[in-house]
């Protein structure tokens, strides 16, 4: 019989981190936390020198921890290892190297009241610095972990969603309601699984698999995008449960994304809908290249390396995933994950260059249907590259279901109870 424990636990990969990996994560998260604390003594050039020493042994404990020879229990959960590798040592290299070259550290903002949108001062007193650090070190999406305030790089669609929080009682409610149908969502996506054999020993499943017409390869594209968002936000909503039960501000946990097949376009698709857990780390990487083009190049340059980042972030990702008989092609340099990543700020420049121009004169709602078309026809067609590479590692097995109990292979099959 499966129980909810252990369906709560194939959701978040961190409770199934091996034992051997935790002390290299401590370690890590302790000098990621040290160069923080440091960051609030902002005239120290001495500490400048001492977070760019912190980074090397930082980068080694987060990629010991996410790439060493630990055995993960699902091949999914592999991509949760190496999530926090990256994103951690991305975290060490903004805090201890381009804090080197741009100085100026995140500072708090009020959050409601009638100092809202004021800058708070830095903490000058050790429990200041202290608080400070652990919370910042705890924000990867810009809210604080106190309600009355947020930090200076905060995203305008994350901070509108902190406006719009429930009260406490309304808000445990909803995410009660929106956790069970995120299951069911799930179990749906689980069960499409199962309505195709895919052949993994082929470098592209889909795109390769010559009995797939094209509106089945964009089909699977897009269940593989919305499933890509539920496993992203079903461990966050079990997390701001847990918080907001413990009695955290309820607007300290915004949604993680803003109705993201909604978009009206690709630019709209990414800037506003897309979760936004990379951008600051993205952004504050990509000071360094850019600070040196010619000012007329630099908001494609920055766009383009944003997604460069993101291109290497995901083969990192998929590299950790183990390579066996049944899923043999697993290169590091993977040229499906370098299509799609890479293709988007072209997509980008012929969306501001080409299709917002022929659609501006449009009446609505013609103008907005033509522009959703267009960016949903870029992302069912450049999808596919990455749904290759999600089905051929293997993230489509029977054996990576999540939900254990299946209400729709239940009520189809009779398969109630679903084998882990």
């Amino acid at each position: 019989m499966v129980s909810v424990a252990s369906v709560v636990v194939r959701f978040v990969p961190s409770f199934t981190t091996p034992p051997d990996s935790q002390p290299p994560l401590l370690a890590a998260l302790g000098i990621l936390f040290l160069a923080i604390f440091t960051q609030t003594y902002t005239h120290s050039v001495l500490l400048s020198y001492f977070r760019l020493v912190l980074a090397v042994p930082g980068i080694y404990f987060f990629c010991d921890h996410g790439f060493g020879d630990y055995v993960a229990p699902l091949r999914g959960h592999c991509l949760g290892y190496a999530l926090t590798a990256i994103v951690g040592s991305m975290r060490i290299i903004d805090t201890c190297v381009v804090s080197f070259f741009h100085a100026e550290p995140p500072k708090w903002i009020h959050f409601g009241g009638e100092k809202d949108g004021q800058m708070m001062p830095m903490p000058t007193t050790l429990r200041g610095r202290l608080t400070y650090a652990f919370d910042l070190l705890m924000s990867v999406r810009g809210p604080s972990l106190f309600g009355d305030r947020r930090w200076d790089w905060t995203p305008s669609s994350v901070v509108a969603h902190m406006r719009m929080a429930l009260p406490r009682r309304a808000y445990l409610l909803e995410h009660a309601a929106l956790l069970a149908g995120q299951y069911l969502m799930v179990d749906a996506l689980e069960t499409l699984h199962t309505t195709h054999t895919w052949d993994t020993k082929l470098a592209r499943p889909v795109t390769g698999d010559p009995t797939l017409s094209l509106p089945a390869q964009s089909m699977y594209a897009f269940a593989v995008c919305v499933e890509t968002a539920l496993q992203i936000t079903i461990p966050y909503t079990l997390i701001r449960i847990a918080f907001v039960l413990l009695g955290a501000a309820p607007s300290s946990w915004p949604a993680i994304f803003t109705a993201p097949f909604s978009a009206t376009s690709l630019a709209d698709f990414w800037t506003n809908r897309w979760h936004t857990l990379f951008r600051r780390c993205f952004n504050r990487l990509s000071l360094l290249p850019v600070t040196f083009a010619p000012k007329s190049q630099r908001k494609f340059l920055r766009v383009s390396t944003v997604f460069a980042l993101s291109a290497l972030l995901h083969l990192g990702l998929v590299y950790r995933i183990p390579a066996d008989e049944e899923h043999p092609h697993n290169p590091l340099i993977d040229t499906s994950t370098l299509k799609f990543f890479l293709s988007q700020p072209l997509g980008l420049l012929i969306e501001s260059a080409l299709i917002h121009p022929l659609t501006r004169t449009l009446p609505e709602p013609v103008r907005t249907t033509m522009n959703r078309m267009w960016a949903w026809g870029w992302m069912f067609w450049c999808g596919r590259w990455w749904s290759d590479v999600w089905i051929g590692r293997g993230l489509w097995e029977p054996t990576e279901t999540l939900v254990g109990f299946s209400i729709v292979r239940g009520l189809w099959k009779g398969q109630w109870d679903v084998a882990f």
